[in-house]
């Protein structure tokens, strides 16, 4: 590939498993302008990492651990002072890309991050409600002035300073074929299980969560404008919750039954559950 020696002083960071769907058009749209592109992979059965090598990254195949631990060993294996974090089924827009150079060119030291708006789409179309956009996400920073915190699911970059608003669009092409989002939901849901373990929580709870999760989807973020698409993601992002929780509930139930005969369980103790 013809690559401009115009670089900017930036890594590019993805995490990615049996990417080869759509990681060609991540690398696209940064390799002709970032001077390294790192990718660290685990367990994939498919042609991500040929697909990156072409695109001349750093291929690093690494163990899952979570979505945290995973960005983290990723983020220490770059070698720029930049980094910019990102998903395999994202690309950076031409506009983003350009505010992206203008920053770390300008180099302002009040600033050790910047964040930008990301724009979804499912089904061939963006999704402008919801609560799904403009879903600002902090994903350039400095080496040395970021890092993965949270849970091994619900990560997010920490700063360690001020974080500069970025123009344009993160686009997210997301919300690939059920099987693949049904794959997702497995393993967020065991993470859940795991990092929770012994966390009451009961039938209402979770019958109230879900209903409230459709609820503030659909009508207060207004997803109904996104027509059919709007009612899918609302009624997925329902469903993923009441699976989630109900994983959790299960955990904590099947726990409470001793092994053996259950003739010799205390009614006390099944009340306690």
């Amino acid at each position: 590939m013809n690559v401009s020696q115009n670089k900017l002083p930036l890594s590019i960071v993805i995490i990615a498993k049996d990417a080869e769907r759509c990681i060609a058009r991540c690398l696209e749209s940064v390799y002709r302008w970032s001077q390294e592109i790192v990718v660290v992979i685990n367990e994939c059965t498919d042609c991500t990492a040929a697909i990156a090598v072409s695109f001349g990254a750093q291929v690093i195949n690494h163990p899952w651990q979570g979505f945290k631990e995973q960005r983290n060993f990723a983020k220490q294996l770059a070698s720029m002072p930049w980094i910019l974090s990102l998903d395999a089924d994202e690309a950076v827009s031409k506009e983003l890309k350009q505010s992206i150079m203008d920053f770390i060119v300008r180099n302002d030291t009040h600033y050790n991050g910047a964040s930008c708006a990301r724009l979804t789409y499912f089904l061939g179309k963006s999704v402008l409600h919801g609560g799904l956009f403009p879903d600002i996400n902090v994903r350039l920073f400095r080496k040395n002035c970021g890092h993965w915190e949270g849970d091994s699911t619900h990560e997010r970059l920490h700063i360690d300073g001020e974080v500069f608003l970025l123009k344009g669009n993160l686009i997210h092409y997301s919300h690939g074929s059920l099987k693949e989002q049904i794959e997702r939901l497995l393993i967020y849901s065991e993470f859940l299980v795991k990092n929770h373990k012994g966390q009451q929580i009961s039938s209402w709870r979770i019958c109230i969560q879900t209903f409230t999760c459709f609820f503030r989807r659909y009508v207060l973020k207004a997803g109904f404008l996104d027509g059919f698409r709007g009612l899918y993601l609302a009624l997925a992002a329902s469903f993923f919750q009441l699976y989630e929780y109900t994983r959790l509930y299960e955990d904590n139930v099947l726990h409470c039954f001793p092994e053996g005969n259950l003739e010799n369980v205390e009614v006390s103790e099944l009340k306690s559950c």
